[in-house]
């Protein structure tokens, strides 16, 4: 019979993806204990490993590279042009309103981006809204793991690796920790 473990933090983040990853790394660099739970064996599983980038507005990136039509505005109505009616209007203005966080924050990480224009070497797409949102992200695969691992370890995240939350844990109604498990049927 295996024992369960039980540890305690301030958040326990489950999936070391692209949204999770950045979440436990701004909450550890506030100083918060910040557990992050992956199933997968490494960083190499996730859907951040494999993801070509994100879209995002006013970015300090798109500053640099004089990108400008890329504004909340123009990049709001072509995606909700896009969806035809299919899309969460409050959603999309919550990612707009933290694309611009959320780059700095990957930047801080030792992440950098490239440009579309950049990688088809064809200046044009700098100023086209179907591909100035776009913030390809350099690293990839295994560089991009291990950048990743590397940033939430320096911050302070106790990550573990082949962990799956199973069923939040309730108090009144009040999210308050988690039941997981490990690959190898251990529970956390």
């Amino acid at each position: 019979v295996m024992s369960k473990k039980v540890y305690e933090a301030y958040a326990v983040v489950v999936g070391g993806g692209a949204a999770g990853s950045v979440a436990a790394y701004k909450l550890a660099k506030e100083g918060k204990n910040v557990i992050l739970l992956e199933k997968g064996s490494s960083f190499r599983s996730s859907n951040f490993a494999r993801l070509s980038g994100f879209m995002g507005c006013e970015t300090d990136f798109q500053k640099t590279k004089g990108i400008t039509i890329a504004n909340k505005k123009n990049l709001y109505n072509r995606m909700t042009s896009w969806a035809k009616g299919q899309i969460n209007p409050k959603l999309i203005n919550v990612l707009l309103d933290s694309s611009a966080e959320a780059e700095r924050i990957l930047t801080d990480m030792g992440f950098t981006f490239s440009a579309y224009a950049d990688w088809v070497n064809k200046e044009k797409y700098l100023n086209d809204m179907m591909w100035s949102p776009l913030h390809l992200i350099n690293e990839y695969g295994k560089d991009r793991a291990e950048v990743l691992e590397k940033a939430l370890k320096r911050v302070g995240v106790n990550i573990m690796f082949g962990c799956s939350g199973k069923e939040l844990i309730l108090e009144d109604g009040r999210v308050v920790g988690i039941k997981a498990a490990t690959k190898s049927g251990g529970e956390v």
